[in-house]
């Protein structure tokens, strides 16, 4: 999270150059975060959260919150992009006269699946004789925390509308979720001949 303070003035009185406005380097920041972002395949970076502290319509902003949420397969490439746009906002904040606090909140490890559990998926799926795509998952799931003491693998289901997901638009067609219950069930099957016997 980062913690902007600028200097609250008047918008009708302070001239462009003297004003230390919180919202602009805010903004600045987000812009920043998605351009570092995009520059890196599977790399996200996300700021879900930018406020402005008490503002009203004819004030310059003096306080804004940002959020960072950045997310990659590798920690290494995540660390990276934090770092860059860490000092991207001390620069951009230096520059327009705002002090800057970052306040970390989680830092979660990347969590490879199972290559042995992958190729399960795969052969049951292959039983189906439904299509097997290996995509990295950007979300937080509790197979970070299972990872910790067991092996972990996951299936995803598609959605409509594009794969829209976390939103009123996301939607599952029922031919899907019943390929789902189908597939879950060969993965038991295909791991107790696998692993069990």
């Amino acid at each position: 999270m980062l913690d902007l303070r600028g200097r609250a003035a008047h918008a009708g009185t302070t001239p462009m150059t003297m004003r230390r406005d919180a919202a602009c380097a805010a903004a600045e920041i987000v812009l920043a975060i998605e351009a570092r972002c995009r520059s890196v395949p599977d790399l996200v970076g996300t700021a879900g959260i930018v406020r402005t502290e008490a503002g009203s319509v004819n004030t310059v902003p003096g306080q804004a919150t940002v959020s960072v949420d950045i997310r990659a397969p590798q920690d290494d490439v995540r660390d990276s992009a934090v770092a860059d746009v860490l000092g991207a906002a001390q620069e951009i904040c230096s520059r327009r006269g705002v002090a800057l606090q970052a306040r970390p909140l989680l830092k979660m490890p990347a969590t490879a699946a199972s290559p042995r559990l992958s190729a399960v998926w795969r052969r049951a799926l292959g039983e189906l004789h439904a299509p097997a795509f290996e995509l990295p998952s950007g979300a937080g799931h509790d197979a970070m925390c299972m990872a910790r003491c067991c092996e972990q693998a996951m299936l995803f289901v598609r959605c409509g509308n594009d794969g829209i997901s976390h939103s009123p638009d996301e939607s599952l067609a029922a031919e899907d979720a019943g390929l789902a219950v189908r597939a879950c069930l060969a993965f038991f099957d295909c791991h107790r001949e696998v692993f069990c016997e």
